[in-house]
């Protein structure tokens, strides 16, 4: 031990890892560089422990394949340990290694590297008290670090003197202080980070996800996540490992009679079946993963859709789980479009880490408790998939994979609300996002000599206070909104907003807007306050989706005119609902115009809210989330 000590730091103390190339077929992407760069680094600076924070989905494995590359091709490292969640799991990884560093020697247990029959072991935790020799290991990686394999392995890591690198796509502001301490670094300060965020709206690694509005009367008295105490949160993150999670294991009456309910689980199926996400090329459901609360629960959903759709002679949905001795051969037939399953239905397997980039629907029909597992479980949909050919109601028929479909049936996403700068349900919260980028976006367009005019200076101005209030009236004390002060100190004098450059809107729009709030609680005001801002920077953009937002503007006129009339309001108004009902009306309209229309019709728009069909029509506001960070509500 002391003879290994010894050569780190003369290797440290002398040729710095940065000298040496990565890879590029290995790691080709920018972040995947600069995350073994800041490994590289820290090592050189004497610590031996490193965390890297990456999104489910931007390659952490191939990160650590280069990482382990140049390590060992620096003479620093012989021999690695690569930890994972389980078997599948393991496969998988050790499939990588092999298809980007087929001269190294693999294997699966510590006899074959005592006789040096290999370099690199694969194990999941559970057989990590089998491994003797710990000596012989130079480094170790940890493909998802969380609390509870702190919990349970801390000891065993502790008895090694060895680099320990540990891989999370947990966001760092949701990280565990212990698994801070343990890699020696501040709260909120890993070694190195690359989030959602800038995979999908920066970089496009990744794909956004739409929430489905689902028919559920789930009622859980369990508060919010962020109210628990932090005993009991860390009692739900204890238990984060899925062959331990014994929470998901003990069922209230009230849950499982929800959970096995044959209504309710037909419903669920069917209502997949109708609004998921589809392939194109063979005009069927799409890869999907349904979440189940446990081996049972599963087996019944899978029983509950061969009765249904007998048609599919049991062979498009499969049940799935650890103790399953074919779950290798599911995952892999379920990873190729044209074969069968085409739905997997998982208790706890595929909450975690397994990478199939042709899902396209994630069913949460299980109730998650730990907010680790719960952004795994969403990552499983995030990955982007080239030339896969989709079909939905949103979009049509495309080429590329766009985003994916979450349909929640447990209220997980009203658990864990806090995640307000991910993509989320929270509809207060969406909304306000998706009105501030709009306006920001509408600021920055009318600053050009086209509307140097009067009025469109002094809605420009209107527009700058309401988004610079905002703005100050963050609330600063938050560890979210501390991690993008130096962005939001830009923008304390509102002078800053005289112009607005492109990096500007970028600040705005993708690390500030996820922080603002409104005092507004008028939903269906907002919602259409949505409505007319898309449609004037679809016009503005010249973009077809216009008319689709002008048909819905005239949608609720006629509607107002002819449910609403009786009202005193409604009736002051009925010559403007005339005018903008009226297709000629549309002939000169501007921007400006639509201002108008909006605030003159967005206090009318509650009379609406009890007539179903007209929620259709405005409360699916946009679907310009690609560009502008706002929702879809289906």
């Amino acid at each position: 031990m002391p003879e290994k000590r010894k050569i780190m730091k003369d290797y440290m103390q002398g040729k710095t890892l940065n000298e040496l190339f990565i890879q590029n077929v290995i790691t080709e992407r920018y972040y995947q560089k600069e995350a073994v760069f800041a490994a590289c680094d820290n090592l050189r600076r004497g610590r031996r422990k490193s965390l890297l924070v990456m999104a489910s989905g931007t390659g952490k494995t191939k990160t650590a394949i280069s990482l382990s590359d140049i390590f060992m091709r620096s003479g620093l490292v012989k021999n690695i340990l690569f930890l994972t969640d389980n078997t599948v799991l393991v496969t998988q990884a050790k499939e990588e290694f092999k298809r980007y560093l087929p001269e190294i020697l693999l294997g699966e247990s510590m006899n074959e590297m005592e006789t040096e029959k290999c370099n690199v072991i694969f194990s999941n935790y559970s057989d990590l008290f089998n491994i003797t020799c710990k000596a012989q290991i130079d480094l170790i990686i940890i493909d998802e670090i969380h609390r509870s394999v702190l919990k349970n392995y801390h000891e065993f890591f502790e008895e090694f003197s060895s680099i320990i690198v540990g891989f999370t796509s947990t966001p760092r502001l949701y990280i565990d202080q212990k698994i801070y301490d343990f890699f020696e670094v501040e709260s909120g300060m890993p070694t190195y980070a690359y989030e959602y965020e800038t995979a999908v709206y920066k970089d496009g690694v990744l794909v956004p996800y739409y929430n489905i509005e689902t028919m559920t009367n789930f009622s859980d008295e369990t508060t919010v996540y962020d109210d628990l105490s932090i005993e009991e949160q860390a009692k739900y993150e204890d238990d984060f490992i899925g062959i331990t999670a014994k929470i998901g294991r003990t069922l209230s009456p009230y849950l499982k009679q929800y959970l096995f309910n044959q209504p309710k689980v037909d419903m669920v199926l069917k209502e997949l079946m109708k609004k998921g996400i589809k392939f194109a090329t063979k005009d069927c459901l799409g890869k999907t993963i349904i979440f189940a609360q446990n081996k049972e629960h599963a087996q019944y959903i899978v029983e509950r859709f061969n009765v249904i759709y007998p048609e599919y002679r049991g062979d498009f949905a499969k049940c799935i789980s650890f103790n399953d001795t074919n779950a290798q051969a599911i995952v892999n037939d379920f990873k190729q479009v044209a074969k069968e399953p085409h739905i997997i239905v998982s208790s706890d397997m595929m909450d975690t880490g397994i990478d199939v980039s042709e899902v396209v629907n994630l069913v949460f029909f299980k109730k998650v408790y730990s907010k680790t597992r719960f952004w795994q479980m969403v990552g499983r949909g995030a990955r982007n998939c080239k030339g896969l050919a989709c079909l939905d109601d949103q979009s049509g028929a495309y080429v590329n994979k766009r985003y994916f479909y979450i349909f929640d049936y447990l209220r997980n996403f009203e658990f864990f609300r806090a995640h307000k700068e991910l993509i989320e349900n929270g509809e207060i919260e969406s909304l306000a996002e998706t009105i501030f980028c709009n306006r920001v976006r509408l600021i920055q367009a009318l600053q050009t000599k086209k509307f140097i005019g009067t009025d469109y200076q002094a809605w420009r101005n209107t527009l700058i206070d309401v988004v610079y209030q905002q703005i100050q009236t963050l609330k600063k004390e938050l560890s979210k909104a501390k991690l993008q002060m130096r962005h939001v100190e830009q923008y304390k004098d509102r002078d800053a907003f005289s112009r607005i450059s492109e990096q500007d809107k970028y600040s705005l729009i993708h690390l500030i807007a996820p922080l603002v709030s409104m005092n507004d609680t008028d939903e269906a005001a907002k919602r259409f306050d949505c409505l007319m801002y898309s449609m004037m920077i679809a016009q503005l953009e010249n973009e077809t989706d216009f008319e689709q937002y002008k048909n819905r503007l005239i949608r609720i006129c006629t509607q107002l005119l002819v449910h609403c009339s009786e009202s005193m309001a409604v009736r002051k108004k009925i010559p403007l609902l005339k005018d903008v009902a009226a297709e000629e009306f549309w002939v000169k309209v501007d921007v400006l115009t639509m201002e108008c229309i909006r605030g003159d019709i967005r206090d009318l728009v509650n009379y609406l809210v009890i007539y179903d069909e007209e929620k259709v029509a405005f409360f699916n506001p946009t679907k310009r989330k690609s560009k502008s960070k706002s929702k879809v509500f289906l």
